[in-house]
């Protein structure tokens, strides 16, 4: 991974999408992968949407999930 500045503008956008049958951890693994943290007691009435900024193929862009 390059050690660049992230650029603030004109990045490509890509939606992440996990599937998968009810309760075996589709939004465990997505908080996990985005906050670094594992939430052991996880709501799932709650819907959060999540924004990353990282590197895909040495160009930044924004990884967009929701729980």
């Amino acid at each position: 991974m390059a050690t660049s500045a992230v650029p603030s503008d004109n990045l490509p956008t890509y939606k992440l999408v996990v599937v998968g049958d009810g309760g075996v951890g589709k939004s465990a693994l997505t908080i996990q992968f985005f906050q670094k943290i594992f939430v052991p007691d996880y709501d799932p009435t709650i819907e959060d949407s999540y924004l990353k900024h990282t590197e895909i193929d040495n160009q930044w862009a924004i990884l967009d999930g929701e729980t």
